[in-house]
């Protein structure tokens, strides 16, 4: 047997225990190539590879290697703490290796915590001290999906005190 053609992307590996190839391709590559197979009988000398060979079967045919939709990559960490009236804000941020457009959704139960687009963000008070769960997704809207879930602590700042009455004027004699 012998094999020419391909691509440089795509490798073959003759198999002898099966008579057969295995084809190859890097992680997130799709396209095709095209082979030559060619099966020779031994020439007079019986010995093959030798120029007294005779072709008994030769073939083209193309190896394809269909494109995969992989999920997106959220490359931004998430901020798990927040402090009493003070801005939190995570902007995400994601690719995709299939170049698909991608969008973004934010589910929880932090009532006064907002998504724009990327962004959340919000100004937790002092009845918001506590743990919230948070969960970021990003589509890349041709069925792939990935999620970020993680626990979001509020942490109390020390307030100022407050008067709560005016104290009257006061006048003391000795």
């Amino acid at each position: 047997f012998g094999l020419v053609g391909g691509t440089p992307e795509i490798s073959a590996e003759y198999i002898d225990a099966n008579k057969s190839y295995r084809y190859s391709a890097p992680q997130d590559f799709f396209g095709k190539a095209r082979y030559n197979i060619t099966c020779r009988n031994k020439g007079n000398d019986g010995v093959a590879g030798n120029a007294d060979d005779k072709i008994v079967q030769s073939n083209d045919f193309w190896v394809v290697f269909d494109p995969v939709n992989d999920k997106p990559e959220i490359s931004v960490k998430d901020r798990p703490e927040a402090y009493e009236d003070q801005l939190y804000c995570n902007v995400y941020n994601a690719s995709d290796v299939d170049g698909d457009s991608l969008s973004w959704d934010m589910n929880s139960n932090a009532s006064w915590l907002k998504r724009a687009g990327r962004n959340i963000s919000g100004i937790p008070l002092q009845e918001d001290v506590g743990l919230y769960w948070v969960n970021v997704s990003c589509d890349d809207n041709n069925g792939s999906m990935v999620f970020s879930n993680f626990t979001l602590i509020v942490h109390p700042t020390q307030d100022p005190p407050e008067f709560v009455k005016q104290v009257p004027n006061v006048q003391f004699f000795e």
